[in-house]
């Protein structure tokens, strides 16, 4: 299930609260320099602003409506959005081993469908796009309209072959 925080609550703090009630929860962090006028400062921020992943059945999602910071759950069609294993697993490879990872809320951008060919993320699909002027790989996580970019080497991307019918 994905969940809808307050704005400005901090996912941390609900995760911590699920957590203690034995949810399993996943929140995707990336680390940012935040500058201020005397020091510089590395933070974990959640890559998707305001969503929380939750591990849970239909009939404990109420234990999960009455927590301090939850606004509501992301629904299609009357019922919570899930996400599968698979996707949580991508989020995961992808924030493990990609410090330069941001998120786009939008669809993705016109452009060539890749497969990264080396390192962790071998296998996966995305899309080559540019953004902020480099060249990035967006990685759709469909359920939740929103897109990862990570930079990666031209070198580790093969252009996906267009099949023919």
């Amino acid at each position: 299930m994905v969940c809808h925080l307050h704005p400005r609550q901090y996912g941390k703090k609900m995760q911590q609260r699920l957590t203690e009630k034995h949810f399993k929860t996943f929140l995707p962090t990336n680390s940012v320099t935040r500058h201020w006028s005397d020091r510089k400062k590395v933070i974990q921020e959640p890559l998707f602003k305001s969503y929380l992943f939750v591990r849970s059945e239909i009939n404990t999602l109420h234990q999960i409506k009455t927590i301090a910071g939850f606004a509501y759950f992301l629904q299609f069609g009357g019922y919570p959005v899930t996400i599968s294993e698979n996707q949580i697993r991508q989020i995961q490879k992808v924030t493990d081993h990609y410090s330069d990872t941001t998120s786009i809320a939008s669809k993705l951008i016109q452009g060539d469908s890749v497969t990264i060919t080396k390192g962790p993320l071998k296998a996966m699909t995305g899309e080559l796009i540019e953004f902020q002027g480099k060249k990035k790989v967006a990685i759709e996580v469909s359920q939740l309209n929103q897109s990862m970019l990570v930079s990666l080497p031209l070198s580790c991307i093969a252009k996906q072959s267009m099949r023919q019918a």
